[in-house]
């Protein structure tokens, strides 16, 4: 006879891994964004965990003979952290490990060193441009990824900066550093902020959704539908069009009874309308 109770850990096991795994699903877009504007996965990380933390104290119910929030070991338990960790978040530290995080990203140490090595930078400080490799003696882009990225051919670290647009080639196989950093037009952190205030709305409905199933606030969606490419343009304005005409109607309708202050008694609501794409 099978044992009921080991059987019941492996189901709980592979429910969490297809929770994870449909998480993951969610994620990808961000870690697009990560790519693109150089986030390494370590920093990242260390964002998460200091989010997971500062969650925990707001969900978790106050301890019940003083009324404070949870200590650090309870924080701890339900997010997996020493509580040494805990506290480090908690006393507003956790996000100066990203700053750690930067100066070990292996990347990041190279150009750190292409900017602060006399060997590498001009007499007033600026950073040399680099032949690839050199037959006199002269500091190269090898001998620069040699000293600050062991076990990494130049070729490498020569793609992984090109890709991220941090070098311009010269004539002659010289090589220039063009930005400390690499982030796509529009990717500014302002930007992205006011992005992720959009995909915390969407998120937290969906959330409540799912914790609320009889009485679900609003999201609905078509179903899925295939056009064709050269079609994309007339039926993105048509979309546009009519999903303003509504907001713009709805919010005017709503504007009379949201005049006034914040106050007990009124709940911050809004709409939100987007068109997805996918191949």
């Amino acid at each position: 006879m099978l044992d009921t109770t080991s059987m019941e850990r492996r189901r709980v096991a592979r429910e969490r891994i297809e929770i994870a795994r449909a998480l993951g699903l969610m994620l990808e877009p961000i870690v697009d964004l990560c790519l693109e504007t150089g986030l390494s996965s370590p920093e990242f990380e260390t964002l998460v965990r200091a989010v997971f933390v500062q969650r925990a104290i707001r969900q978790l119910p106050p301890t019940r003979r003083l009324g404070k929030p949870a200590s650090d070991v309870r924080v701890g338990l339900a997010v997996g952290l020493h509580r040494n960790e805990v506290r480090k978040i908690r006393s507003a530290k956790g996000y100066a490990g990203m700053a750690k995080r930067q100066r070990r990203h292996r990347m990041g140490r190279l150009i750190g060193g292409w900017t602060s090595d006399s060997k590498f930078t001009t007499s007033g400080g600026q950073p040399r441009d680099l032949p690839l490799s050199s037959d006199d003696g002269s500091p190269t882009f090898e001998d620069l990824a040699h000293t600050y990225l062991p076990g990494i051919s130049a070729g490498s670290a020569l793609r992984e900066l090109r890709r991220h647009s941090l070098i311009q080639i010269l004539p002659d196989e010289i090589i220039r550093l063009r930005s400390l950093m690499s982030r796509p037009a529009g990717m500014s952190a302002e930007s992205i902020q006011d992005a992720c205030r959009i995909l915390e709305k969407l998120v937290a409905t969906v959330h409540y959704n799912l914790r609320n199933t009889g009485s679900p606030r609003l999201h609905l969606e078509t179903r899925e539908l295939y056009v064709r490419s050269e079609r994309l343009p007339i039926i993105r304005a048509v979309m546009e069009r009519r999903a303003k005409t509504f907001v713009q109607a709805l919010d005017k309708e709503l504007r009379v009874e949201s005049l006034g202050r914040r106050g007990r008694g009124k709940k911050r609501i809004g709409i939100s309308v987007l068109a997805s794409e996918a191949d």
